[in-house]
């Protein structure tokens, strides 16, 4: 009988450190200095979202609206994201919702990870692969670059397919990644 309680009051605090994990939201400014850097992009502000996991259990759909909020209280030039945008297809109408703000005026810009693939072990991930993105603002860079203008100066944004990792590396060749 002990062990039983035991057993259920981890499995109780392990279920609550999930959904708190699940929401937890960290904005934080990083000014990185750049030896050189042209003066028109001084200052220029990237924001940066990670792991998203749009359908997950929990208060993910809250969550997610209140980390695009931040983005663009944060007033950034540009927006990069980073993989793992969703982990259950149920999330996708939600995620195409949020994404469609980011509307900022340097872009958005993603690349996938491994939820995104269907390459997780997750088991709250239903293993069905994000193919893309065309009804947002936000553009799916897999094994592409995509050019900015910031004043006179042109910033190249990259994105390298996630399935690639630990294999041939891609080689940038005319505004594209190519196998090396």
């Amino acid at each position: 009988m002990r062990f039983g309680r035991k057993t259920l009051g981890l499995a109780v605090a392990g279920a609550g450190w999930a959904l708190f994990e699940a929401t937890w939201l960290q904005l934080q400014w990083l000014e990185i200095p750049v030896p050189g850097l042209p003066r028109d992009l001084d200052g220029y502000r990237v924001a940066h979202l990670a792991d998203l996991h749009a359908g997950a259990p929990g208060f993910n759909a809250r969550t997610l609206r209140r980390a695009v909020d931040m983005t663009l209280d944060a007033g950034p030039q540009m927006v990069c994201l980073s993989g793992d945008l969703r982990s259950r297809e149920r999330g996708d109408a939600g995620l195409r919702r949020q994404l469609g703000r980011l509307d900022v005026r340097d872009g958005a810009y993603a690349v996938l990870g491994n939820h995104d693939y269907a390459g997780a072990r997750d088991p709250f991930a239903d293993g069905r692969p994000l193919t893309d993105l065309d009804d947002t603002p936000v553009r799916l860079l897999t094994d592409a670059v995509a050019h900015v203008r910031v004043g006179d100066h042109r910033v190249a944004v990259a994105g390298v397919d996630p399935r690639r990792t630990g294999k041939r590396r891609p080689r940038y060749d005319a505004g594209h990644f190519r196998a090396a």
